[in-house]
Order: structure tokens, then C-alpha cells, then sequence
């Protein structure tokens, strides 16, 4: 293919997305072209136009040929991504996808991005800014606010650096003459020294950790040595490896899951007991709530944010289908399941990827402890059930007088806000000494509800009763249908 092209301009880190952005602009094709011209044979012997995302994702690039890439390019493209994506990867240890920790949509610094240079480090989700500007990075159009996707295709972008709604993401009229200046000088001391050749060096480290729950400063403080981080508090586990103990068997790790389950709920209500007898005065207002007391004429008392965000915090905790009704104890619902399970379903999925992400890296020293697993597993259950309380108290000092509930993505943040930790393993000759690590949790914070007279309505407590939607639906006069109605709007305000 007789082609316009030059291989300095490929600049270091350099994502293919841009590689063949620049392509594009250059030799004003579409993606489509490019991939029918450098696809390998089993995409060319795919006759229709209707080639799956697999043969047009630009982190594996497995639908181009890196043979014919390599010699129209002048550079292995394929290499240069695999070894950004190695490095990048390799402080993370032997446990990291490359799946989990790369953006499925295109992350973007605006000022690289007006010279047509991406960066695969763009695409690292551990990172939030631009090593190379410590600008924050962008994940959509700023006009027409969609996502675009990571792939090689014309769906999303109507040509060279161009959304599909018209929107430019750089004009390289002029631009595409710094396409060999090398823009990729690192500002940003922490990033560089995440893939400095010393730091790839194997070390007698091991981390374990949730994903979505790791925070590049906090895993930076741990991997810089004699540093201390005052927002980040740790505790221990050590246990002698087994010289003959490798893997769990399948009755072993049964025996296992029923006791990481029978923890799990102890752990539940012991937190739970530990804010009541924490807010105990006010356990009158809980109550109030959580069984919807008031008086004959009146309408419902207005909300202490103590009482919000304890019964909402065990409605999303527990999965309960209303926040509403007699107090109960914790269920006992999946003891009897012979596979992985938690008392919270909310935290089910990552304390799961957690389990196996721990077996794996204690394999890794030759012995996995069943007693270290329960330990992991039940230092991040107790973490993530109080920082919970604590994100739905904020919530509710914000919002328990309006009646309101969570918005949007409002839910979600609450559910996964401030939760960042990560297991550091080391050896230690016979021993392996475990550290749990993670964001400090705000015990001690003030909280002001000067606005809510809690004891007032306290001395009222004897004379309230129960107004709940099946208490009131057996009601039959006209009155108590309006009342039906306004219970039943006041429930919906607030219900999950």
C-alpha cells in the first residue's frame, strides 16, 4: 500500500489509537480500510462488513496483522504495546489482567490530545491524570458527552480525531507538523517512577487487592520505602508456611466458605451493634423510623440523619426489600451453599474476586493458610461495612430532610466511595508475614444536627404509633384511604 507515513511520528508510550488516528488524517482514509488492509487473514475471509469488536480492539489488537503493521509502520506497534502494557502491569504482581486495569473507552489529556499524541498510560485506570501535563484526563466527547470506545472503527468518529457529532478533538491543520516532537517528557515524578526500570526489578512482595478498590497514591506510599502516609493505618497476620500445603481441597475449602460465611455475619452484627451503642442516643429516633411512628393527626416526624443512614445503610447491606418494618435479625440465608457467599451481596462479587485473588498469591510462596484467607476476607468485610455507614451518613446529613433517596450514580458512590485497600504478603524465611492496608476511616468527625431537635420528639415517643403500609391498608374508612395515600408517597420517597 503506497502510503503516507513516517515513523518518527510514533512517540514513545504512544497508544495505537492515535498510531492509527494519524494514519488516518494523513492518508484521509476511514478505520474500516485500515483494518481490511493490515487485518489478518481470518478478518479478510470475513466477507460482510460486519466485523465483531474482538477483531477491532486496540489493546490486543488481534484482528491486525503485526507482520503488515510492522512493515507499512516502520514499527512493531504490537510490541510497543505490549511492552508499555508489561510495564505498567508488572508492580501490580503476577495476579493483574490487563482486562481489569485498561479502559474499555478512550481516556484522553486534553492538551496531548490537541497534537494527536495518546498515551496507553491514558488508558491505565490506575492513573486519573496525565503523567505528562498532571492534567486531570477526560473519558468523553465534551460536546455531545458520549463515550468512545477503545476499538479500531468508524462508528464513534466520523474521521481523524472527529466525534461523530462534528466535534474535533484536535484541528492538525497546522498540528501534524509536531507529530516528531516528542511531547512525552513525564512531569509527573510518581507515574515515572511506577515504570522506572528499578522498579520492575522482582521483588519479595506480593500484593493482593480488589480492582476497583486500589488507589495509585495510596499503593505509591506503599511501595516507597520509608515513607509513612498519616491517612493509611494497617494490621498484621502472620502464619508458618507448610511446606507439604499447596492448594485447599474441594472438602477443605467447602469447610472454608462456611466459615468465611458464619464470620461474615458475626462481622455484620458486631458493626452493627457498634454504631447503636455509638449513637445510642439516638435509638428512639431509629426506631421511630424504621417502624414508622407517629402520631394520630400528625405527619411524620422529620428524619435525625443518625436514624437515616443506619436504616438505610442495613436495608442496602442486608438486600432488604423495604427499609421499613419490625427489627429483625441478620439472615442466615447461604450457609448451607457449598460455593462462595457473604452476608452483604452488595460486596459479594469483589470480596469473591478477593478470595481468589488471595489463593492464587499465597500459592505463589508454596502454601496457602485457610485461616490467612478468613483473615483477608474478614478485614475487608469490616472496613467496607463501616466506611458504608459512614458515606450514608454523609448522605444523610445532606439529604434526610428532604425526603429524598439516591439519585443516579449517588447510590453507587455511596455503596464503593473511600474504599481503598490492598494486601502486602512478604516472606519472611519460614513465615509470611500479611498487611492489610487502606484508606483511614473518619471515626472521630463531628456531625452537626443543631438543625433536628432529636429530643423533642423523643418526650412524644409514648403517644406515637405504627403507620406502616399494611398497618394502614387494613384501615377501611375514606379517612384512612387518604391517609393510605400519603403513606404510601412518604414510603416511595424513600424506599431503595
Amino acid at each position: 500500500m503506497g502510503a503516507i507515513w513516517r515513523k518518527e511520528w510514533i512517540r514513545p508510550y504512544e497508544s495505537a489509537w492515535s498510531v492509527f488516528e494519524k494514519f488516518s488524517y494523513a492518508n484521509i482514509i476511514n478505520k474500516s480500510l485500515i483494518l481490511r488492509t493490515f487485518g489478518t487473514e481470518d478478518v479478510l475471509s470475513i466477507k460482510n462488513n460486519h466485523l465483531g469488536n474482538h477483531v477491532r480492539d486496540l489493546l490486543t489488537l488481534n484482528g491486525l496483522d503485526e507482520l503488515k503493521v510492522t512493515k507499512q509502520f516502520q514499527v512493531n506497534v504490537h510490541s510497543l504495546t505490549r511492552g508499555v502494557i508489561q510495564n505498567l502491569l508488572h508492580p501490580l504482581g503476577n495476579t493483574a489482567r490487563k482486562e481489569e486495569w485498561f479502559s474499555l473507552h478512550i481516556r484522553w489529556c486534553p492538551k496531548c490530545i490537541l497534537n494527536g499524541y495518546h498515551s496507553l498510560m491514558h488508558q491505565f485506570t490506575l492513573f486519573e491524570i496525565c503523567p505528562f501535563h498532571n492534567e486531570p484526563l477526560k473519558d468523553e466527547c465534551p460536546a455531545c458527552r458520549q463515550k468512545t470506545p477503545y476499538i479500531l472503527s468508524d462508528t464513534y468518529m466520523s474521521s481523524a480525531f472527529t466525534c461523530k457529532c462534528g466535534y474535533q478533538y484536535a484541528d492538525l491543520s497546522t498540528r501534524w507538523l509536531k507529530w516528531e516532537v516528542d511531547t512525552s517528557k513525564f512531569i509527573n515524578t510518581d507515574i515515572a517512577k511506577w515504570i522506572a526500570p528499578e522498579h520492575l526489578k522482582t521483588s519479595n512482595e506480593r500484593f493482593i487487592y480488589v480492582p476497583e478498590n486500589l488507589n495509585f497514591n495510596m499503593l505509591n506510599q506503599v511501595t516507597e520505602k520509608g515513607k509513612g502516609n498519616p491517612f493509611i493505618e494497617s494490621s498484621f497476620f502472620t502464619y508458618k508456611i507448610d511446606p507439604s500445603g499447596d492448594a485447599l481441597k474441594d472438602k477443605v475449602l467447602e469447610s472454608l466458605y462456611e466459615e468465611i460465611f458464619m464470620d461474615n455475619r458475626q462481622i455484620f452484627k458486631t458493626i452493627d451493634k457498634h454504631i447503636k451503642k455509638t449513637y445510642r442516643l439516638h435509638l428512639d429516633c431509629i426506631k421511630r423510623l424504621q417502624l414508622l411512628l407517629k402520631e394520630e393527626q400528625d405527619d411524620f416526624p422529620p428524619i435525625c440523619p443518625i436514624a437515616y443512614a443506619y436504616v438505610f445503610w442495613k436495608q442496602s447491606s442486608l438486600s432488604l426489600p423495604n427499609f421499613y418494618g419490625p427489627l429483625q435479625g441478620v439472615p442466615n440465608r447461604g450457609k448451607e451453599k457449598r460455593q462462595f457467599n457473604v452476608v452483604c451481596l452488595l460486596y459479594k462479587e469483589r470480596l469473591s474476586h478477593l478470595f481468589r485473588a488471595a489463593n492464587k498469591t499465597l500459592s505463589y510462596f508454596g502454601s496457602v493458610d485457610g485461616d490467612a484467607l478468613r483473615w483477608i476476607i474478614n478485614k475487608t468485610t469490616a472496613y467496607q461495612l463501616y466506611q458504608m455507614f459512614i458515606n450514608w451518613l454523609d448522605f444523610a446529613l445532606l439529604n434526610s430532610k428532604e425526603l429524598s433517596k439516591p439519585k443516579g450514580n449517588e447510590y453507587e458512590k455511596i455503596i464503593h466511595s473511600n474504599m481503598f485497600f490492598l494486601f502486602v504478603l512478604k516472606r519472611e524465611n519460614e513465615r509470611i508475614l500479611l498487611r492489610f492496608i487502606c484508606t483511614r476511616i473518619n471515626k472521630n468527625r463531628k456531625i452537626n444536627i443543631s438543625t433536628i431537635d432529636c429530643r423533642r420528639w423523643k418526650n412524644k415517643g409514648k403517644s406515637m404509633r405504627s403507620f406502616s403500609p399494611l398497618a394502614v391498608s387494613m384501615m377501611i374508612d375514606q379517612k384512612h384511604k387518604e391517609l393510605q395515600v400519603y403513606v404510601d408517597q412518604y414510603v416511595t420517597k424513600l424506599n431503595l
